[in-house]
Formats: structure tokens, sequence, C-alpha cells
């Protein structure tokens, strides 16, 4: 029997990851967000954006969405990020009798709510008319359930593909992206702080973002030109090549939820340096299996005291225990069933 998907979320590389995931159990994927993605799988687009100043043009791009979702009559509508375009779902979704998911993805859950009430009741809306919310951190659960008690929520990891681990060299390697968010300003702070002492290691970041500029200023304001390499945005097939190279993984926003670089890294057996968010004790135990810092020394100098091979010996066997794509994509089709048994 043929089953449709539609998913409805941010234009995001993690969307193509999940849709990838999932691919193999639906005959047809259709996709709305802001912007089209660029799939590596057949997919239908469409492009809806509800974030406007002019309110007439958010009600024509409502009545478009509403006839999307009608139109379309999938099997399992599946929203991604609790935003303005979920919130405009949730409420053609509630009006129209149909159900959805809903995959929170860090911030939207746990920082956005407390800004302002606008936003708590968007999030709150979202989460109580669905008929689940998954996310990828106990954190998160535990502030789904805050937001909206006696929902049903699930944990589900976006799994990877592990990642061979190739001749480690010293390099610490970075990708997150280059927004306030993930701080990698302070990353330069410390390679520069690292480096007045270790002089044979090199920084190399990923991404793209709005801090560029200012990054690449700093970086060769200490100095660091040709040390600190910046490298653009990377596709998996580079990616997987500096995971595998790095002796040292960096990722330290300032909340998240379950990185799926973080679990990448890990399986290519870098030594991970995360922020001393709740999300990393669940996946790093300080000085055993990587570093969680609070800033209060240098995590690169931590981490140098960790012997490589057994932290990539304990890192890959918790991947395998838990996050790999076989696990994510079980996890979300048995949930699927379950909607549409219902």
């Amino acid at each position: 029997m043929s089953k449709k998907l539609l998913v409805i979320g941010s234009d995001s590389p993690h969307v193509i990851r999940f849709m990838n995931l999932v691919n193999h159990y639906f005959s047809e994927i259709v996709y709305v967000g802001e912007q089209n993605l660029q799939s590596d799988i057949p997919i239908r687009q469409y492009a809806i954006s509800v974030s406007s100043s002019n309110p007439l043009r958010i009600k024509t791009n409502y009545q478009k969405l509403k006839r999307v979702i009608l139109d379309e009559k999938a099997d399992v509508i599946h929203v991604h990020q609790v935003n303005r375009l979920a919130y405009a779902t949730a409420r053609i979704c509630k009006n129209t009798g149909l159900k959805y998911i809903v995959t929170a993805w860090g911030t939207d859950v746990l920082v956005m709510p407390n800004r302002n009430a606008l936003y708590r009741y968007l999030v709150k809306y979202v989460l109580r008319n669905s008929f689940c919310a998954t996310a990828d951190s106990g954190e998160m659960i535990s502030a789904i359930n805050k937001l909206a008690s006696g929902i049903q929520t699930d944990l589900v990891f976006f799994g990877i593909q592990p990642i061979q681990s190739l001749h480690k060299e010293n390099i610490i390697y970075s990708n997150r992206s280059l927004y306030a968010l993930y701080n990698i300003t302070r990353v330069v702070d410390l390679f520069n702080d690292f480096y007045q002492s270790h002089k044979d290691w090199k920084l190399v970041i990923a991404g793209r973002g709005d801090e560029l500029e200012s990054l690449k200023k700093k970086a060769q304001e200490f100095g660091l030109n040709g040390v600190v390499e910046f490298v653009g945005w990377q596709n998996a097939e580079q990616n997987n090549v500096w995971y595998g190279k790095a002796k040292i993984y960096i990722s330290i926003p300032v909340s998240d939820g379950t990185s799926v670089s973080l679990l990448e890294a890990m399986s290519a057996g870098c030594i991970p340096v995360v922020s001393d968010l709740p999300v990393s004790h669940e996946w790093i135990n300080d000085n055993e299996n990587g570093i969680i810092t609070n800033f209060k020394d240098n995590p690169f100098e931590r981490a140098l005291k960790l012997d490589v091979s057994i932290v990539a010996e304990k890192n890959a066997r918790i991947i395998q225990e838990k996050a790999t794509a076989e696990i994510a994509s079980n996890a979300f089709v048995s949930l699927y069933r379950s909607l549409i048994i219902e």
C-alpha cells in the first residue's frame, strides 16, 4: 500500500537527513518550507512563508498552506521545528481534524518560550495539538512536558551512519554554524590561548553564518593566519574527512539538542569538547569519553590528557547502541504506524 509523507519544516540539512531516514517507508514525500531544499532524494516541494510584516501576505500564504495540506491528503504530516510555520500548520490541522507529529529542535522549546508571551503561546499551541511530539534529548522532552503536560512524547535521535576514523592529526575541528548561538568566537579565543604552547596544532572552522568576517578578523588580529583555517560549508564527504583526521572536535553552543555533528565526531574517533549543557551529559562523561567545559580552564589542554584510542572505543560503542540511522529510522516508522493505524 502506497503511503505519502508531508514534511513541513525549515530549509535545513537536518530535514534532508530526516527524509533520508524514512524515505524507504513512503512511496512519496512532499516538502513545504520557506525555501526549497536541495534534496538528494525525489520530493515535490512548495515554498510558502508565513513570516511577513504584511498581514495580507500572511493571510494569502496561510490559505496557500491550507490548500496544500488538504489537497495532498498525506498519510503522515510531520512538522520539524516549532516556529511560525508550525503554528500555522497546527491551526489548519486542528480546524480540519487532521493529525500531525512535531519534532522540536532545541532552542524552539528550550529558549524561545522564555523570551516573550506570544512565542510561549505559539509553542504551547503547536505541542498541545500534536498527535505526538518528539525530541532528541531528555532535556527537551522535559521542557515539552512542562509546556504541554499530558501529550505523547517520544525520545528519537537523528541517527547517523558511523564515520571512519583516519590517521589522526593535530587538528581541532568545529563545524557548527557561524552565529552567536554557537559561540565560535569563544572557540577562536580558546584556541589562541592553547596555541601559545602548542604550535603544532591548527583549528579548522567549517560552516556559514553572519559572524564569518568578524571571526576572520579576530583570527588575523591574533596572528593566526594559516593556523585557523576557514573552509566554508562542507558537504557530507568533506565533513567526514575532517572528522576522520581531527583529534579534537568542539561544539560549545549556548543551548542545544542532541547535535548530529557531535554524534558524527564521536563515531569518527574525535575527542569531543562540549559546553556544560544538560544534553551534553546525556552523551559525555567529563574526562572519560570527552570534555565538558565550563571555561574555567582551557578544555583543549584537558583533552590532551585523554587517550584518543580509549575515547574512540567508548564513543563507537555508544553510537552503535543508541544513535545509528537504523535505530532512528525504526523509531520514526513505529510512530508513523501507530498514527496510521489509529
